[in-house]
């Protein structure tokens, strides 16, 4: 079948920053001018002063940069009572962190995606926010099996190891992936997805702005889209 007949037989959705849509290709469904729904909710963004970081800095590497927003927020989780601490940044990722916890009747899984700021100072921009929530948008279908998740864990350590490099738990090991496998059979599993962008400021973001809305209903439509395919909460850490 050519792409234009797929395409005229089975016509894709298109949905906008401001929850309009295209729908079966000439079908714009606009959302009300006066909609207050569908924003990010505010009281799911929290606020760090990421003291010693550098917001341009993503990613810790495999030498654990400290000024970086991973280690940052991997150093925050080494003080939690958690199962295992996993920094799985890279093609191909989970999350850029991936840690588990054990409650009473559920296992949390929570998925860090972390991004740089593009500006030294906090503020409150579109593009700051576009590729976290596209990465948070892919990780949705690690929902759909916790073994796969299992299975992909243990085969980027497997592949790591062998190639003498670090190690990519920060906490816990192999046996505490084989640990949380064996629980999914008893417990449920809970997923979060936390969206840590030190580029936007909170401050900013509830001003009720124009771009601050533009902002929050990509949040919000993001948010919507996590907790409608698998039931998954979104949270988003910032700066003040």
């Amino acid at each position: 079948m050519s792409g234009a007949d797929f395409f005229s037989k089975h016509p894709p959705m298109f949905w906008f920053d401001d929850l309009s849509c295209l729908a079966d290709g000439c079908l714009l469904v606009r959302s009300s001018q006066n909609q207050v729904g569908g924003m990010f909710d505010p009281s799911l963004i929290a606020t760090r002063t990421w003291n010693g970081v550098d917001i341009r800095v993503e990613s810790q590497g495999e030498d654990k940069r400290p000024e970086s927003i991973q280690r940052f927020i991997i150093e925050e989780l080494l003080s939690q009572d958690v199962l295992f601490v996993y920094d799985d940044d890279g093609s191909g990722e989970v999350a850029d962190i991936v840690a588990a916890f054990v409650q009473e009747n559920n296992l949390l899984v929570r998925l860090y995606h972390c991004k740089y700021s593009s500006e030294p100072i906090p503020g409150c921009r579109v593009g700051d926010v576009y590729t976290v929530c596209g990465q948070a948008q892919k990780s949705v279908k690690w929902a759909g099996s916790a073994d796969l998740m299992v299975q992909h864990l243990k085969r980027r350590e497997i592949t790591r190891l062998k190639n003498d490099r670090p190690s990519r738990f920060e906490y816990g090991d192999m046996s505490a992936l084989t640990a949380f496998s064996t629980m999914t059979r008893q417990k449920r599993i809970k997923w979060e997805v936390i969206l840590v962008q030190p580029g936007l400021s909170k401050a900013s973001l509830i001003t009720n702005s124009g771009g601050a809305n533009s902002i929050m209903r990509i949040l919000g439509a993001t948010a919507s889209y996590l907790a409608e395919t698998f039931d998954m909460k979104m949270k988003l850490i910032v700066s003040e």
